[in-house]
């Protein structure tokens, strides 16, 4: 199936929804996928002229705006009825977002890297930033480390984010031609570049057959197949569940509000 959702050059999934920014006009599409032939678009939102990426953690929604140089927060608990939270301006031209945890990571073609908190999304906070010439086009986190596409230089660089208010460059990598998107998985990276070119980089991640982990904390985790977990999940933020929906051979007990669409 298909939508006329504009022209979109980021997208993020939540659940049985896909958050749709227009880069041509600054709209903010949210469509429903469950059926994938017929997908439609529940709700619109304005941000600014050119809504250029957007992230989604738990209920909300982060969008940056290249001209409005701004960054758009919206409440999509009711994805029929989004709800504008908060904004935050002082950006140069901010291109790519990508949330790890608590933070925000906007990668900025003017300035560089900028790190914010997000614990309460209503009263956002810088907790640092890296200035690179030439700027970042998007940026992913994995670990310790964010991977940055600089498209003016051909580079993807590796930036140690471990503490937010001292960032340090540890290391590029010339790719070649204009990078810009990026995406991690396992111990590659994909980066796309303008043109035909899909490069592959080994960025010394480990891979292993199997594994007895007795602790494991991560920014991101990617299973593959089946997760069978022995004993309880506690999950601190949203759960967004895909369109097999959840099934449970026991009870299933909710404590608050719960809202089913």
């Amino acid at each position: 199936g298909s939508v006329a959702s504009g022209h979109s050059l980021s997208l993020a999934l939540s659940g049985r929804y896909v958050v749709a920014p227009d880069f041509d006009t600054g709209t903010v599409n949210i469509v429903d996928v469950a059926n994938s032939a017929a997908p439609t678009i529940v709700s619109s939102y304005t941000t600014g002229s050119s809504a250029s990426a957007v992230a989604v953690s738990g209920k909300y929604a982060y969008v940056v705006d290249t001209t409005a140089s701004t960054l758009y927060v919206h409440d999509i608990t009711n994805p029929a009825r989004p709800a504008s939270i908060s904004t935050l301006g002082g950006f140069s031209t901010p291109a790519g977002l990508y949330i790890s945890g608590r933070y925000l990571y906007v990668a900025d073609i003017g300035t560089g890297l900028s790190v914010f908190d997000i614990s309460d999304p209503y009263a956002i906070t810088e907790v640092g930033s890296y200035t690179a010439s030439g700027g970042y086009y998007n940026v992913q986190v994995a670990g310790d480390y964010a991977y940055a596409t600089q498209q003016s230089s051909g580079l993807v660089a590796v930036l140690d984010v471990r503490t937010p208010s001292r960032i340090t460059l540890v290391g590029s990598l010339n790719v070649g031609g204009q990078p810009r998107g990026i995406s991690l998985s396992g111990k590659y990276a994909y980066v796309g570049t303008t043109g035909t070119t899909l490069k592959v980089i080994d960025i010394n991640g480990a891979k292993l057959p199997s594994a007895s982990i007795g602790s494991l904390e991560a920014n991101s985790l990617n299973v593959a197949e089946n997760l069978n977990i022995g004993s309880e999940l506690y999950i601190g933020g949203g759960l967004n569940v895909g369109l097999s929906g959840i099934f449970s051979r026991g009870g299933l007990s909710v404590y608050g509000t719960t809202t089913l669409t």
